[in-house]
């Protein structure tokens, strides 16, 4: 996340889609897609920007496959790459890299095998998490002018930081083996537990400008419900009919997205304000998924269709709008700038993916490396530079 430009709801949060899990697809995806030695050619992924003209610029790697995942506005860029494993195993491992003005560095570990990044924020200062001791449990860390700080666990096992907002304070999850454990807040040093609202477990996702935390913790009935933690009090933000909700991402006036189980059984966007949760709907199927919120309040991601695609959509003043896919009728938006100009990735009509910009509702598809093999767009700034990933041939 970005925070003085845009929050990004973390699909990858918590006990429901841990981020290592995200790490774990990349790595299926990028072994999928390289073919045995006696079979070339082998096919990698590349980071990529384009700027507000659409030039496409490749960023390089510093090993196999590398993606990136998040650009502030001074245009530095946060993402993962594959390198050889220092262990026993031929696998490579994943690392967190640091771009700017033209040059990659590994921004390391604390002691082990690998390491995630979570956001980054306008001062170029990192939270992530990183094993300590070969592929065992990871700490939360935050990063700044390459010094990797370790915000240790409390009285757990393991830490992972999630988010980071501009006065470098990191929000995340404290846990065991299956990361169930508490939210927390690391601010100057000092680690806090934000308790729960009732139950035993919580989960921090977002963090804005003046402090206030958003997740999701369990009730003491049972059930697991997003939260507000504000200046020591968490308040329950409640649930859109279900027994489960989690809020992903609050941006500074306040206003939440999340996902909630409805009465039925369906899992939908919600936007929250002010003590209102209010559904986004669908696109009349029975999922939607809330990517990013700007400042504005305007909010994109995707959802189902009656046919059960996944069009983006853009939910702005109680309205959502479908955004329309390339010929494969396949589409997500995955961030929004407070300009309003939207990036994500659709599917044409060959069944490639393809980076596309939605940009005063028309659908642009942006430049590739190879043609014949696509792409994603995961982020973009308010100066319209736009990050993210493009399969290459070696």
């Amino acid at each position: 996340m970005y925070s003085s430009r845009t929050v990004r709801g973390k699909q990858w949060s918590g006990s429901r889609a841990g981020r290592l899990l995200l790490a774990v697809a990349l790595l299926v995806i990028a072994s999928a897609a390289a073919p045995a030695a006696a079979d070339p050619p082998a096919i990698e992924e590349r980071p990529v920007t384009w700027d507000r003209h659409g030039e496409i610029t490749n960023l390089g790697t510093l090993g196999g496959s590398s993606w990136a995942m998040e650009i502030n506005n001074a245009d530095q860029v946060i993402g993962f790459v594959l390198v050889p494993d220092p262990g026993p195993f031929e696998d490579p491992v994943l690392h967190a890299f640091f771009w700017d003005n033209g040059t990659m560095i590994d921004i390391g570990t604390l002691g082990g095998y690998w390491a995630e990044i979570g956001a980054i924020n306008s001062r170029g200062q990192v939270a992530g998490f990183s094993a300590t001791d070969g592929y065992g449990a990871a700490h939360a860390f935050r990063w700044d002018s390459g010094e990797l700080i370790d915000l240790g666990t409390g009285t757990y096992l393991r830490s992972m930081g999630m988010d980071i907002n501009n006065r470098g304070q990191v929000v995340g999850g404290l846990g065991y083996w299956d990361f169930g454990g508490r939210a927390f807040l690391w601010d100057k040093g000092v680690l806090t537990d934000l308790g729960t609202l009732g139950g035993a477990h919580s989960w921090a996702n977002g963090i804005n400008e003046r402090g206030a935390v958003v997740g999701k913790a369990d009730t003491g009935d049972g059930e697991t419900h997003a939260f507000l933690w504000n200046r020591g009090t968490m308040t329950d933000l409640g649930t859109l009919g279900g027994t489960w909700a989690e809020a992903y991402a609050i941006n500074n006036r306040g206003e939440i997205i999340g996902q909630s189980e409805t009465a039925t059984g369906e899992i939908h966007a919600f936007h929250w304000y002010r003590g209102t949760m209010t559904d986004l709907g669908t696109l009349g199927g029975a999922y939607a998924y809330p990517a990013d919120i700007n400042q504005k309040g305007q909010i994109v991601g995707w959802a189902h269709t009656a046919t059960g695609a996944n069009h983006a959509f853009l939910w702005e003043r109680g309205v959502l709008t479908d955004l329309g896919a390339l010929a494969g009728d396949e589409s997500r938006a995955r961030a929004i700038n407070n300009r309003g100009v939207i990036v994500g990735d659709s599917v044409d009509a060959s069944a490639v993916q393809r980076p596309v910009k939605w940009e005063r509702g028309t659908l642009v598809e942006l430049p590739v490396l190879d043609a014949d093999l696509g792409g994603s767009a995961t982020d973009i700034n308010d100066k319209g530079t736009v990050v993210g990933r493009n399969r290459v041939e070696l």
